[in-house]
C-alpha cells in the first residue's frame, strides 16, 4: 500500500457539473526514485466513461508521462525534484473535474545513510509501507500505551521513533516499513545495518519483528533475522548486509499482537563504499553539494561555461570555475582538418572513452569515426593534449565538421 505523504484527500479545483467524474486519488502521490521506473494509477468515479486524462497546468517530473486513456503516471524520473501540477479527467460527455497533485522524485540514499524518524510524526521522505492487515506504522515518542506500562516511554533519541502497534490479541497483524532505495555501490565491503529496537510485552502478549533486504526492486525479499522475545529497553541491533548493490532496500516487518508495539529508531547503514574515480572527482569538486543533481549531474553546467560536468572531468577542468584556457580547438594542419582537446590522465586511467567523429552535413548528422586518425599527443603533467585529423584533404571535401565525445565508464 503506497503511503500518502500529505494524508489528505484530493483537492477538487474545477468541476463542470455534479455529474462530472470525480478524481478520488489523494493529492500527495507516492514518491518516486530518481533513475527508477515509476508507475501509479489515478482513479475517478462517476460521470460517463471512458475517461480522458490530461495534465492541464505545470508539468510532471522530467521522464514521466500521463496516459490519457488509463490515467497511469509512469516513466523514469531523471531529476530529483518536487512538482505540483493539475490533472483533468473528462467523461465521454465532456464534463470534467480538475485536481491538484504533488509528486516528489527523490535520490537514492547514499552511504552513510541515517534515519532518525524526526519528520513531525510523518513517514520519512522516500520510505514506504506495505501492509495487508489492519496495523500501520506510526511515528511517535515511545510506545502508544505507556499509561498501561508499555515500553519504551520515549524515543531512543529526539522526539520520534517508528512504531507498529495493534490493540487486538486475536492474531498477528503485519506491515513492512521499507527504506528508500540505497546506493551501497558495487564491491562495497563491511556493509552494515544498525538500528535500535524496543519490543516489550503486555502480559503474555508479545509482538515480533523480521528484518529483510533485497538488492534490486524486482528481487524477492530475503529475511536477515527475526526477533520474537521481549526487549524491554532500547537495544542496539547490528546486522551484516549481504550482496550490496546500487539498488538496495531494507524492510522492517512488524508483527503486532497487543504487545507494547514494535518500536525502532536511529537506523544507520554504513560500509566501505568503493567509489569510482568519477565519483571521487565529484566529491572533491562539489563537497557538501555532491548529492544535488541540479549541480552534479553529468549533463549539468554549474559554472555556466558551456562545458558539462562529464566533459569537465574528461578534460581535467574545474566544474565550478569558468574555463578560458585549454579549451578544444580546431584548424587546418598541412591541408587537413584537425581537432585538439585535453584528455585528463586520471580520467583516461579510469576508463573514460574519447571518440572523434566527422560529418559533412549538420542536418543529416551523419557522424562517423571513419577516416579519423590520431596525431602525436602533447604530454602535460596532468593531461594529454590530443590531436586528431580527418584523413581526406580539405581540397577533396570543402565542407566537413569534427567533434569529440566522451563516454564515462559504467559503474
Amino acid at each position: 500500500m503506497p503511503f500518502n505523504p500529505l494524508g489528505n484527500p484530493a483537492l477538487v479545483v474545477i468541476s463542470d457539473a455534479t455529474d462530472a467524474p470525480i478524481i478520488t486519488t489523494s493529492a500527495g502521490l507516492p514518491n518516486g526514485l530518481k533513475g527508477m521506473l515509476y508507475s501509479y494509477s489515478l482513479s475517478a468515479v462517476g460521470g460517463v466513461d471512458p475517461y480522458t486524462w490530461t495534465v492541464v497546468s505545470n508539468a510532471l517530473p522530467s521522464g514521466l508521462s500521463l496516459d490519457e486513456n488509463t490515467g497511469v503516471i509512469s516513466g523514469t524520473g531523471s531529476v530529483a525534484c518536487v512538482k505540483s501540477f493539475n490533472v483533468k479527467v473528462s467523461g465521454l460527455d465532456g464534463r470534467a473535474t480538475t485536481n491538484a497533485f504533488l509528486l516528489r522524485i527523490v535520490p537514492p540514499g547514499q552511504l552513510p545513510y541515517t534515519e532518525t524518524f524526526e519528520n513531525a510524526g510523518n513517514i520519512p521522505e522516500g520510505w514506504t509501507e506495505l501492509t495487508t492487515d489492519r496495523a500501520n506504522w506510526t511515528f511517535r515518542s515511545g510506545s502508544p500505551i505507556v499509561s498501561e506500562g508499555g515500553l519504551p516511554t520515549a524515543a531512543h533519541t529526539g522526539s520520534y521513533n517508528a512504531c507498529l502497534f495493534y490493540a487486538n490479541n486475536s492474531d498477528y497483524n503485519t506491515s513492512k516499513l521499507i527504506s528508500p532505495m540505497l546506493n551501497l555501490g558495487v564491491g562495497t565491503t563491511n556493509a552494515t545495518l544498525s538500528f535500535w529496537l524496543c519490543m516489550s510485552n503486555i502480559g503474555s502478549w508479545q509482538d515480533r519483528l523480521q528484518v529483510y533486504y533485497k538488492s534490486a526492486p524486482e528481487a524477492d525479499w530475503t529475511m536477515l533475522t527475526s526477533f520474537t522475545t521481549t526487549l524491554s529497553s532500547w537495544t542496539n541491533i547490528v546486522l551484516a548486509l549481504p550482496n550490496p548493490s546500487s539498488r538496495y532496500y531494507i524492510a522492517f516487518e512488524g508483527w503486532a499482537r497487543y504487545g507494547a508495539g514494535v518500536c525502532i529508531d536511529d537506523v544507520m547503514v554504513t560500509g566501505d563504499l568503493v567509489m569510482s574515480a568519477y565519483e571521487v572527482w565529484k566529491a572533491d569538486a562539489f563537497g557538501s553539494d555532491v548529492g544535488n543533481d541540479l549541480i552534479t549531474a553529468d549533463g549539468a553546467d554549474p559554472d555556466g561555461d558551456g562545458i558539462v560536468n562529464a566533459l569537465e572531468y574528461a578534460m581535467g577542468f574545474d566544474p565550478l570555475t569558468v574555463d578560458t584556457e585549454g579549451l578544444p580547438y580546431g584548424g587546418l594542419t598541412a591541408g587537413y582538418l584537425t581537432l585538439s582537446f585535453r584528455m585528463d590522465k586520471n580520467a583516461v586511467d579510469a576508463g573514460v572513452l574519447y571518440e572523434v567523429e566527422a560529418c559533412t552535413d549538420l542536418i543529416l548528422q551523419d557522424w562517423s569515426t571513419n577516416n579519423i586518425s590520431p596525431l602525436p599527443f602533447g604530454d602535460s603533467n596532468a593531461w594529454w593534449q590530443a590531436m586528431y585529423q580527418h584523413d581526406a584533404p580539405v581540397t577533396n571535401a570543402p565542407q566537413r565538421f569534427m567533434r569529440f565525445k566522451v563516454t564515462l565508464p559504467t559503474p
